[in-house]
């Protein structure tokens, strides 16, 4: 028995069904395959050049800020807002010391509307907050994405929180927010081959 199980595991060693060093290292967090010659800053589902990882966060994981939004979930992570108009907002957790360098937000709209996203960082004990960036949507023609840099590279602070506020300021189920993706270059992250490894 003991024979048949490394046979087994030589075989697939021997036809890359294993580890493959050409895959990328499959992390629920965020990692994603590094290309090091993406060029095209419109392809949502790369990263850019030079960017280590991304944090992903759903439109469903964004929560209602002010008094009177109903959040609702149509389905595919996307979302709308009915009640009233304001804000949704949602915490990002990223490792310290990492650099976050852009923030993408994806959508669907089908209305004359658009959607502002801003990305905060708050000081431990709230004497000073910062907005990191701003994206608004540039489409209402069906589902879209658009990106944007921060000014200046920011380093993740244990003394800081991040959060991601979304402005809904029209109220209608073809108005939905799915979603956004923080850029981020983390130097504890080994590049080998196309592999992350953390």
């Amino acid at each position: 028995m003991l024979a048949a199980i490394i046979c087994f595991i030589m075989a697939g060693s021997a036809t890359g069904s294993m580890a493959d060093p050409n895959v990328a290292v499959s992390n629920p967090m965020a990692v994603s395959q590094v290309s090091s010659n993406e060029t095209d800053w419109d392809k949502p589902d790369k990263l850019l050049a030079n960017y280590s990882n991304y944090f992903r966060i759903s439109g469903i994981d964004f929560i209602p800020f002010n008094t009177g939004m109903v959040k609702n979930h149509p389905g595919y992570g996307c979302v709308y807002i009915s009640g009233s108009t304001g804000w949704l907002s949602t915490s990002v957790n990223l490792p310290v010391n990492a650099s976050i360098r852009g923030l993408r937000i994806f959508w669907d709209i089908s209305a004359d509307a658009t959607i502002t996203t801003h990305m905060n960082s708050y000081y431990l004990y709230g004497e000073t907050y910062e907005n990191l960036v701003s994206v608004v949507t540039n489409s209402t023609t069906g589902r879209g994405s658009a990106y944007a840099d921060l000014a200046t590279p920011h380093t993740v602070s244990i003394s800081n929180a991040y959060t991601i506020w979304v402005y809904f300021g029209t109220l209608s189920p073809n108005v939905r927010f799915c979603g956004a993706r923080v850029y981020y270059y983390d130097p504890e992250t080994i590049t080998t081959n196309q592999i992350l490894i953390k």
